[in-house]
């Protein structure tokens, strides 16, 4: 039947005739040609999210464990919150699904901001069935199966039971596993992307939570920061482990759509109160020094009065012993680009930066309002690579929850290549997950500076005497 119906005409055309009790489910299968003109997909810039189908399901992992139908789920922010109807366990499960999310009122930057730093996640839900019973204490059996029965003449009775045991069959929805799209090529005059991506277990996924606020951390219990992250009532497990997956090569297969928006670089410069972010990972003191010394400068004459309390800019710094990471983030026309073209003379040899100069975001990822006017501050007591090494800090429970995701994050973040893929892994710790590993690990003054603390520049700078005993 044509599909265009169901959009234009009013009154209904279509009806069932003869309808049948029997008839559970009703599917109409429309074929659509011109479901939008022209002027109707440039003025409304529909997106377009297409579930196809997965690929090596293994089904029999989760019909033994009461598992009958599953859907898929995703979200885009401030686009889409969607998922699919039920299907059936099956090694092939098609859902050939499409929806369609009209973005002609959404701000570009979100838009662009989503394409061009964060992935698309679909996930995978199973619904399984289960009896909620509760047993009851009896002398005597009373099933036909068991050995001392005494009703065996009741017949009614054994049947009322199997009738109540129906009646307790209750279904809840256990997340099984995901998957996650890079749809960034939509941006480039591309505007249909087609992919399949291996699904992986939920055990694998690094979440995060975006905007972060810093409250007073000297004012919070350790207690209140380790175990914040920490839930009660956890959700079923999923039967489903990674190795299963990847053995099994469980892939699923989307489609996207997108008209605009085109020429994004110039759609970004025109967006007022952005922010850019940079990232540096320098080995060379003198020159990390200097740059954080014009940043705390900068934040100094904003507190004076000099300059408006929107430039300040924020992000953290982790004096690593042998090497500096430090955080920037602040408004796009300001202080970062002078910046960034301060290291214009960086070479390899003085470490990585971490820069894209087309791309501004929306928000700040941090909020900081104390320690440094800004920035968090952590002095390592031993280089992060000497930890990473170590096996004990990867059994669950030698370390707080949040500073484990601190660890390996930051341990992912050194090992990869661009800002982009950072951001659409959830490298960058959150601020509890930065104040557990200065709780864990952080010394008020790096091994570095205790082994020069007799000098005249270090006592200058802490404000020490030289007496060492006095730091004591």
């Amino acid at each position: 039947m044509q599909g265009e119906i169901f959009f234009t005409d009013v009154d209904p055309v279509f009806k069932l005739e003869n309808p049948i009790s029997e008839l559970r489910k009703t599917f109409i299968i429309p074929h659509v040609e011109n479901l939008l003109t022209r002027f109707q997909k440039i003025y409304l810039n529909p997106s377009i999210i297409k579930v196809i189908s997965i690929k090596n399901f293994p089904e029999e992992h989760l019909k033994d464990s009461g598992f009958t139908e599953i859907y898929c789920k995703y979200s885009i922010p401030s686009i889409a919150d969607c998922r699919t109807i039920e299907k059936p366990l099956n090694n092939s499960i098609h859902f050939m699904e499409s929806h369609i999310f009209p973005t002609q009122n959404l701000p570009k930057i979100k838009l662009l901001e989503f394409l061009e730093t964060r992935r698309i996640v679909v996930e995978v839900y199973g619904v399984q069935r289960y009896q909620n019973v509760t047993p009851q204490p009896k002398l005597f059996g009373e099933n036909l199966d068991d050995l001392n029965i005494w009703k065996r003449n009741h017949q009614h009775q054994y049947e009322k039971s199997c009738l109540e045991e129906e009646d307790n069959v209750k279904a809840r929805d256990v997340f099984l596993a995901y998957c996650s799209y890079d749809l960034s090529s939509l941006l480039k005059n591309v505007w249909d992307f087609r992919g399949k991506e291996q699904l992986h277990s939920g055990e694998s996924r690094i979440f995060h939570t975006g905007l972060q606020e810093l409250t007073e951390s000297d004012s919070l219990a350790v207690n209140q920061i380790n175990l914040a992250g920490l839930v009660s009532n956890l959700p079923p497990k999923s039967p489903l482990k990674e190795w299963v997956l990847l053995e099994k090569n469980t892939v699923l297969n989307l489609e996207a759509y997108l008209l605009s928006p085109q020429s994004a670089a110039l759609v970004l410069h025109q967006v007022p109160n952005s922010y850019k972010r940079l990232l540096l990972i320098v080995t060379n003191k003198e020159l990390a020094r200097d740059w954080f010394r014009n940043i705390l400068i900068h934040n100094q004459n904003i507190e004076c009065g000099g300059l408006k309390p929107e430039d300040i800019l924020t992000g953290f710094v982790i004096d690593n012993g042998n090497t500096f990471v430090v955080y920037v983030e602040g408004p796009a026309v300001g202080l970062i680009l002078n910046l960034w073209q301060v290291l214009e003379l960086f070479t390899p040899e003085d470490g990585k930066v971490f820069f894209n100069t087309d791309q501004t975001y929306e928000n700040r990822l941090y909020n900081i309002g104390s320690k440094w006017t800004g920035f968090y501050v952590i002095n390592m007591k031993i280089p992060l690579e000497f930890i990473f090494k170590n096996p004990k800090i990867y059994i669950k429970g030698n370390t707080p929850l949040p500073c484990q995701k601190a660890l390996i994050k930051l341990n992912l973040m050194f090992l990869t290549d661009t800002m982009k893929i950072m951001f659409q892994q959830d490298l960058f710790p959150t601020i509890e997950e930065l104040v557990s590993l200065d709780l864990e690990y952080g010394v008020p003054y790096a091994w570095n500076q205790l082994q020069s603390l007799n000098s005249s520049e270090t006592t200058e700078e802490i404000g020490l005497e030289h007496n060492e005993n006095d730091l004591l």
